[in-house]
């Protein structure tokens, strides 16, 4: 998870472990989900040990890059060479505003800043694929709902029914059909070829063999 230190007002990246360069930030599940999502116009920022935090939208609105990185850490510290490694990575929308709606309702430099930052979480998952090339093929999936939520606000919880309906329109379209059967058959497989399980029979007895 990530958020942003009201201290700093840079991003940090919220772990349960420790990585080669970091150490857990020992905190529980809760305390990281107020924090991460800890918006300016819906929370109040949380203070968590001598840190206080605040939403990690602004800075990370797709924090994607930051997978990357946080996965070269975990898997290929000493090589950096994560392509071979990574089997699926799904990355997941929040919806798409609609940079016309939000001129429409425009606050100044607010609606700038708004419509800037919606913009760049589509340019994040732009160049993330464009920098791997042919090697997302099969492997990245990008869920985020195109049409439906242009009216629905952060704290618009209200619209909750909209919210769902939206959504399942945009995944019973045969497009989205298509990568969710493509990511389904990708875990399949590749769980099958990681972890291939073999019972021996030895007399009564049964081992577990893992490959």
């Amino acid at each position: 998870m990530c958020a942003v230190g009201a201290e700093t007002k840079r991003v940090s990246q919220l772990r349960s472990y420790d990585v080669t360069d970091s150490k857990s930030n020992k905190m529980t599940i809760w305390q990281a989900s107020l924090a991460t999502s800890a918006a300016n116009s819906c929370f109040d920022p949380i203070t968590i040990g001598s840190r206080v935090y605040m939403d990690g939208g602004r800075e990370a609105n797709n924090p994607v890059r930051l997978v990357e990185v946080e996965a070269r850490k975990i898997w290929c510290p000493s090589t950096g060479d994560l392509k071979e490694r990574v089997k699926c990575l799904v990355s997941l929308g929040s919806g798409y505003l609609g940079v016309n709606s939000m001129q429409e309702k425009s606050l100044g430099p607010l609606s700038n800043s708004l419509i800037a930052t919606v913009m760049e979480t589509e340019y994040t998952a732009e160049r993330f694929v464009s920098t791997w090339e042919g090697e997302c093929l099969k492997r990245y999936f990008r869920f985020n709902v195109e049409q439906g939520l242009e009216e629905v606000g952060l704290a618009e919880y209200k619209k909750l029914g909209v919210v769902e309906a939206a959504t399942e329109t945009y995944m019973n379209s045969l497009e989205q059909k298509v990568k969710v059967d493509d990511c389904v058959k990708n875990l399949h497989e590749n769980l099958s070829r990681l972890v291939k399980v073999e019972f021996l029979q030895e007399g009564k007895r049964l081992i577990l063999k893992s490959h």
